[in-house]
């Protein structure tokens, strides 16, 4: 049997849309790459690659991508292809969904959590 290298799909350090402090923004948000929000978004956020919701930032809605990294407030649910990791100052008011998830210590998480394996591409 071969064993097939995994290159990583998702890179949570390659921001290309940068929602910064005291910004806020009502509506959704979609993009190709990844989301970084330091601000205040009221709306669903979307991306192909990575969001992460710094310390101090909050969303209000829901978030879907292949990797999501929470250190800030989510009023919503989060969906993620690959996993999510809840950060220590991370407070999350819904449920979670991925195939990996981690949750450090000191977070104040409110919801289900739902681990299924990742889809296989052929």
């Amino acid at each position: 049997m071969a064993i097939k290298s995994v290159s990583p799909k998702y890179n949570e350090n390659r921001i290309v849309t940068l929602l910064g402090p005291g910004c806020r923004v009502t509506g959704d948000i979609a993009c190709p790459g990844t989301i970084r929000v330091d601000g205040e978004v009221q709306g669903n956020v979307s991306s192909e690659d990575s969001i992460v919701v710094s310390a101090g930032a909050v969303v209000h809605g829901n978030l879907r991508a292949g990797r999501i990294i929470v250190a800030g407030q989510v009023h919503g649910n989060i969906t993620a292809l690959e996993r999510i990791e809840l950060q220590r100052a991370g407070q999350v008011l819904g449920d979670i969904s991925a195939p990996r998830v981690s949750i450090q210590e000191g977070v104040a998480f409110e919801g289900a959590c739902v681990m299924r394996a990742e889809e296989q591409s052929a």
